[in-house]
């Protein structure tokens, strides 16, 4: 990652030869009446690169608590994997509709766990001795009003209480409110 002189950072794409993720996602949905919705998910997911478990397994790899500390070995257990991927993540969806008064609303929780994104000891792995985003949940509200076949009004709030992260996550803007009106010709 590279900075710009305006203090924004630069991403890009690296090519990793071998490459496997593993785990499990569980997804439920329940309707305990009508107009209520209820689901929920859960990803948990271990996403490696082959050649950097061998290296860990080898005993290949070294890291330094700061630059005047000495080098120490890290273990096979210090490998976190793959960059921008959480191990955890979880969602939380309640969706209500009122037919009679023709009002939907909906309400949205998504969790992140602890994640790297780029290398902070120098050793081209992330290890746990780099440094991390610590997890996190955005919250989004949203009310929709239908007043016609061709008339319907909405509001929202996207990260309800506003989470930002200015240091290592600036596509999160912090709370964003917003109403559209939709119009059928």
């Amino acid at each position: 990652m590279a900075t710009k002189t305006n203090g924004q950072n630069v991403y890009s794409y690296i090519n990793i030869n071998e490459v496997y993720t593993q785990g499990v996602e569980i997804n439920t949905t329940y309707r305990p009446s009508r107009n209520l919705t209820l689901s929920a998910g859960y990803q948990l997911l271990y996403a490696k690169d082959k050649s950097a478990v061998n290296a860990f397994e080898n005993g290949e790899i070294f890291a330094r608590l700061n630059t005047g500390s000495p080098s120490f070995q890290l273990q096979k257990e210090d490998y976190f994997g793959l960059y921008n991927r959480s191990r955890h993540m979880a969602n939380g969806k309640v969706f209500y509709n009122h037919p009679k008064s023709k009002i939907d609303a909906n309400l949205r929780i998504t969790y992140r766990s602890k994640y790297g994104i780029y290398d902070t000891n120098n050793n081209n792995y992330l290890d746990d001795y780099d440094s991390f985003v610590d997890g996190f949940a955005i919250c989004d509200l949203a009310m929709n009003k239908t007043f016609s076949e061709h008339l319907r009004l909405g509001f929202g709030v996207d990260n309800l209480f506003d989470f930002t992260d200015s240091d290592y996550i600036t596509s999160i803007p912090g709370r964003l409110i917003y109403v559209k009106l939709n119009i059928n010709f």
